[in-house]
């Protein structure tokens, strides 16, 4: 710190001692190997502490596709989770280490093979991401990642997870992001507000609707003989132009609001396979594909669209708007 004094008493080198994970907080000994030498506390377990907002520390867990990533030889979790912005990094330690001990007694499984694989067995892995504002989420800007790997792992050390970080709490490594403020301050001035990012979806949907109706008419046509092969390409490669003109404007929508974020990934999805129909007809494109190789990303991007459509329809009217479309 560089100074020439330091004035502190017993009881504020006892919390320093006890929020580093030096010694015990039950009876002051020092943790060796990650537990307590006199009583066996374990480190790694949640402290109770009394705050000021006379509140225990609290975590949510934000939905994850990806929440078991156990492998055959590891159990793992992953987890994203949301907690107070006015925590202290005290209190986040907490809060880090109350989440972390949650996953490691986790028996969630994404598959009924690693249920009965691993059973009631502990975690060997923990991982998360911390945040401290729903803003944040969206654009993955955490105040923090861990990692918490069990310290008896007997394995391969091509086996063993990658951990990052330069602060340890008892055997969780703490990677804290020094870029946190900058980055929320970047995609402030980049996000819009709900009602400019609707309008925007409103203007272009119809566009990409009509587009998509168009190619599935002429594939119709192509199919019962009414439209010739080479007639059909020249056509699709003319509105390829206009497609490649919708899809940028479509992609210019702006950093969406978090209450939007679902619908604007389910957009997106949309657009990708929006742009995948049109992808063969490309000009410039060096790739040669057989005609019936073409026609195979054609049918599967619009089938892929149906199911995207479906799902931005769902999430368009959970943030309260309509949307009435023709097949």
């Amino acid at each position: 710190m560089n100074t020439d004094y330091l004035i502190v008493d017993a009881v504020d080198i006892a919390r320093l001692f006890i929020a580093y994970q030096k010694v015990c907080p039950k009876d002051g000994s020092p943790y060796k190997d990650g537990a307590c030498r006199k009583c066996g506390a374990l480190a790694s377990v949640p402290l109770e502490l009394i705050l000021k907002i006379y509140e225990t520390p609290r975590y949510t867990k934000l939905p994850s596709e990806e929440e078991d990533i156990s492998n055959g030889f590891l159990k793992q979790y992953k987890a994203h989770i949301l907690t107070d912005p006015h925590y202290s990094k005290p209190i986040l330690r907490e809060v880090i280490k109350r989440a972390t001990w949650d996953l490691c007694k986790s028996t969630f499984y994404r598959s009924a093979q690693d249920e009965e694989r691993f059973g009631d067995k502990e975690a060997d892995a923990v991982f998360l991401y911390v945040y401290v504002d729903t803003e944040d989420v969206p654009i993955y800007n955490w105040i923090c990642r861990t990692c918490w790997l069990r310290s008896e792992l007997n394995l391969p050390q091509s086996l063993i997870p990658s951990t990052y970080g330069d602060e340890w709490l008892g055997d969780i490594q703490i990677d804290w992001r020094k870029d946190h403020e900058q980055t929320r301050a970047i995609w402030s001035y980049l996000a819009v507000k709900k009602d400019a990012w609707t309008r925007h979806v409103e203007i272009v949907l119809p566009e990409v609707e009509a587009m998509i109706r168009k190619v599935a008419r002429l594939l119709a046509e192509y199919r019962s003989g009414k439209l010739g092969k080479h007639e059909l390409q020249s056509v699709l490669a003319q509105m390829q132009i206009e497609a490649g003109w919708i899809s940028e404007k479509a992609m210019d929508q702006g950093l969406p609001p978090f209450e939007c974020q679902k619908c604007s990934e389910a957009f997106d999805s949309m657009i990708g396979d929006f742009d995948l129909l049109f992808l063969p007809f490309m000009l410039g494109r060096q790739v040669t594909w057989s005609w019936e190789y073409i026609q195979k990303i054609m049918y599967d991007a619009i089938e892929s669209y149906e199911e995207n459509r479906n799902s931005f329809a769902h999430e368009w009217r959970g943030i309260g708007k309509r949307w009435e479309y023709r097949k």
